[in-house]
Parts: C-alpha cells; sequence; structure tokens
C-alpha cells in the first residue's frame, strides 16, 4: 500500500505532505506485527511541515487508518535523505531514535533489529529505549498491563502488542508473564466477561501490583476495545490503584471528575 498524505488544506489540517509506504521484507522478524513497518518520506514541499515537527500529527492520522494494527516498526526519511526511527507505543509518540542510513534496505534491517530488542527506559528523558541484553535492569521495571482472554490468544491489538514487546506468554490469559500481566475481559471462547467477573480479575492484579511496589505497572484501557466496554465502566474498578500503577489519562480524568470533595 503506498499513500500520499497531503494534509495541508485537508481534514486533518496537520500541514505536512509525506509519502508512506508499507512494506513487506522478504525475511521474516517474527517479532514485528504482522511482519510489516512503515517508511515516510518527508516530501518537503513548499510551505508545508516537516514530518519531523508534524510527526504526532503524522501518528494520529495512521491511528485513524490502521486502528490497533498500526504497525510498531516506523521509519522516516527526513528533508536531509537521512532514515531514522519513530518510537511509539500504539500511535503515541515517544521519540526519535538514530538510524542514520541513507538507503532504504539496511535502514529497516537496523530498525528491525531494534525492534526485537526488550523495551527498557532511559533513566534522563523517561523514554522507551532499546538496550542490550545483559545490562543492569533499571529500579524500577516497567510492566505491560493489558486486556486478555483465558485462552490467551494474544492476536490483536494491546495483547499482540504485549506479546510481542513485552514477552507476554501466548497460551496464558491471566497474570504476570515476562514484562507484561495479563487481566481476562474475554473467555476461553472469546466471549466478552461480565463486569463484575472482570472486577475479580482487576482485583488480583491490583493486590499483585501493590505487592510489587518495585515495579512500575502501566494499565491500558482494558475492556474498552474489543471487548466492547465504556471507559466510564472500566475506570471505577482502578480507583484504588496503588502508586506504582500508571493509569489512562481518560480514566485518570474521569477518576478525578467522580472522587468526593476534601
Amino acid at each position: 500500500m503506498t499513500t500520499r498524505h497531503t494534509s495541508r488544506g485537508g481534514r486533518s489540517r496537520a500541514g505536512y505532505t509525506a509519502e508512506i509506504i508499507e512494506h513487506t521484507p522478504q525475511h521474516p522478524f517474527g517479532s514485528v506485527i504482522d511482519n510489516k513497518l512503515l517508511a515516510i518520506t518527508d516530501l518537503n514541499e513548499p510551505r508545508s511541515r516537516s514530518v519531523t515537527n508534524a510527526i504526532e500529527d503524522v501518528l494520529q492520522e495512521l491511528r485513524q487508518h490502521y486502528g490497533l494494527d498500526l504497525p510498531a516498526v516506523i521509519i522516516y526519511r527526513d528533508t536531509t535523505g537521512v532514515w531514522d526511527g519513530v518510537a511509539h507505543i500504539e500511535g503515541a509518540f515517544r521519540g526519535f531514535y538514530p538510524i542514520r542510513d541513507t538507503d532504504l534496505a539496511p535502514a529497516i534491517d537496523k530498525a528491525i533489529q531494534r525492534a526485537l530488542q526488550p523495551p527498557r527506559r532511559n533513566a534522563a528523558s523517561g523514554q522507551e529505549e532499546a538496550a542490550p541484553a545483559g545490562l543492569k535492569e533499571h529500579a524500577m521495571r516497567e510492566i505491560f498491563v493489558f486486556g486478555s482472554n483465558l485462552a490467551g490468544r494474544h492476536g490483536k491489538g494491546a495483547a499482540l502488542h504485549a506479546r510481542h514487546y513485552y514477552a507476554a506468554r501466548y497460551g496464558i490469559g491471566e497474570g504476570p508473564t515476562g514484562n507484561a500481566y495479563a487481566i481476562p475481559t474475554k473467555d476461553a471462547k472469546l466471549r466478552t466477561l461480565p463486569l463484575e467477573r472482570i472486577e475479580q480479575y482487576v482485583k488480583q492484579f491490583l493486590a499483585y501490583a501493590e505487592g510489587h511496589p518495585d515495579l512500575m505497572f502501566r494499565v491500558t484501557a482494558i475492556g474498552t476495545g474489543l471487548a466492547g466496554y465504556r471507559h466510564e465502566d472500566m475506570a471505577p474498578m482502578f480507583s484504588r490503584a496503588p502508586a506504582n500503577c500508571r493509569l489512562p489519562d481518560e480514566w485518570r480524568q474521569l477518576l478525578a471528575s467522580t472522587s468526593p470533595e476534601p
């Protein structure tokens, strides 16, 4: 798929012009979503914003196009003709990382190799980054918390992301594996669980998080995707989350708006 985005004057009003090509490399690379990546070329047209300056808008439009199937690996060629990488989590911009190659093929290879490394957090910037195996773990290891099914079929959305980038084990639909924690929102036949049952799994997770203060739990908006529940249904279950749980912004706003006045 090749798409020429000319957002300047379009619905997004983002003001950038770029060519975005979906690549499927000849060799499989397993841990990357759908074995695909996106290569963005800044067209550098007059009076348009650069991809570098418009990157958050670029990612937002890509997320609208792909939904939860947005490829995890995205590289871009800037106006100087150099390829670098775009780090993101489900379309949320996390920073650029250097590839510094002018040829597409080696740039793709470097981006893939980086994607296959376990994610780590830079203590200074707070951003996730790849690091060579064997380095000392940071004091607060991040755990990715996602909605799952009891069959452990991590095939879409945040569950697939957890499997590929946080070592969530396929076939295990509840509890901690790798650098992830699965909270079931569907049963083994992929039918949505009732809220009362999901809440029991949430309570088990909160107890686990409270018992592991050395870990930082990044909670995704479980239950609001494929399970079909509203944020208003799910957020209250996490009202007693310990301090080492980082909730989605929308949930934090909902909980703040419904908390009693001091």
